[in-house]
């Protein structure tokens, strides 16, 4: 329920999953969590010739099974069923919403769609998100199956996240859709970690060649954590490098990614932020990213449709008036000829332990021809229970 900057840090955490316990012995446990998230909005699009009200409905239940033995190796499987509706239905929806993150691509699918289709305005859709086993081997751990990845320090505009990422307007941000990869990170001393990995991107059937793959070095030195990476990520081979330090109540981060393809080299992708802490209950931050003159064709070859721009800056705040709700706001600017924004508030509280309720809204602002102008506006309430 939290668009733009879902994934902070505690501040903004929804509560975490208990896991019950199915099978609890000496060396071999098995335990069930899950989540169900429901969305019911209402949004008013601002796109020429197209005058519509329209109603959306998204309930999102995710069952987590996990199996582990000897603290040596554990095996998450995890099935998500996501179901949809728009009313009056449109081709599309509206780009906003729950379940609006793109899939990476998978040469094993999965996923089924068990009724209707999105021109049908209704969709129930069932996927096996997780297969993974990992193996804690020492000071290597190795995870291989389908898992979500994440690379880098930014928070809302990430130049570093090749492989699983989120959408900035999706609502569902409790669990990253999974890749089928091979990871494995190693602690090559106290303050060196490697990090490597090999990635499927959805035609290992055609050919090998296709794989993605990439390794990142960190360094966790006295002032600063620093690291420098490689991948071979889809048509270009790519170089990045980040690094992250606080002062004091403030932290401040950097990164960057180069790539090399069949046109050349292309202007590179970098963000910079700033987070400010105050105190436990509230956090402000701010991050300015710039996407290269080739950021356009390269999002679109993952099948991304959002972030098309050269220029972008976020801001995001979250505040706790009282440790059971929580407010946050986050503009997002596009900088282009046709300047135009996004703003999203969200209010929450928690009902229960396990149990949140909230409102919220994004509010499209700028000319209909621009990136966020034809947004228009949409409300949605939200209501989240965690095993």
């Amino acid at each position: 329920m939290r668009p733009l900057c879902a994934a902070l840090i505690c501040v903004l955490a929804t509560p975490a999953a208990a896991r019950i316990p199915i099978v609890e012995g000496k060396t071999v446990q098995l335990s069930f969590a899950g989540y169900l998230r429901s969305f019911t909005a209402w949004a008013q699009p601002d796109v020429e010739g197209l005058e519509l009200d329209l109603s959306l409905q998204t309930t999102i239940a995710r069952a987590e099974l996990r199996f582990s033995a000897a603290d040596v190796v554990t095996i998450d499987v995890h099935s998500r069923l996501a179901w949809s509706l728009t009313s009056p239905p449109i081709p599309g929806g509206v780009g906003l919403g729950a379940g609006v993150s793109v899939t990476p691509p998978r040469t094993l699918d999965t996923s089924s769609v068990l009724v209707g289709s999105v021109v049908d305005g209704h969709r129930l859709e069932h996927d096996l998100d997780r297969f993974v086993v990992r193996l804690f081997l020492g000071e290597v751990d190795v995870s291989i199956g389908r898992q979500a990845v994440t690379w880098g320090t930014s928070q809302i505009l990430k130049p570093a996240d090749l492989w699983t990422t989120f959408s900035p307007f999706d609502l569902d941000t409790s669990q990253k859709r999974g890749v089928d990869a091979v990871r494995a990170v190693a602690a090559l001393t106290d303050t060196i970690e490697l990090d490597a990995i090999i990635a499927d991107r959805g035609r290992l059937d055609e050919t090998a060649e296709d794989l993605s793959g990439g390794v990142r070095a960190t360094f966790y030195l006295p002032a600063a954590d620093v690291w420098v990476g490689a991948a071979k990520a889809w048509e270009q081979v790519a170089l990045m490098a980040g690094v992250s330090a606080e002062v004091g109540p403030v932290k401040l981060r950097s990164e960057v990614l180069a790539s090399y393809g069949d046109d050349g080299v292309d202007h590179p992708r970098a963000t910079v932020g700033v987070d400010w802490f105050h105190g436990a209950d509230f956090l402000i931050g701010a991050e300015l990213h710039y996407s290269g003159l080739n950021g356009r064709p390269q999002a679109l070859s993952r099948g991304e449709i959002y972030l098309q721009e050269e220029w972008y800056t976020a801001v995001y705040a979250t505040y706790k008036p009282h440790e059971l709700v929580t407010l946050t706001l986050s503009p997002l600017l596009s900088i282009a000829e046709d300047t135009s924004a996004v703003i999203s508030w969200s209010a929450g509280y928690q009902v229960g332990d396990d149990v949140d309720l909230g409102v919220g809204a994004f509010h499209g602002v700028g000319a209909q021809a621009s990136e966020f102008g034809q947004l228009g506006h949409m409300v949605y309430i939200q209501l989240s229970a965690f095993l």
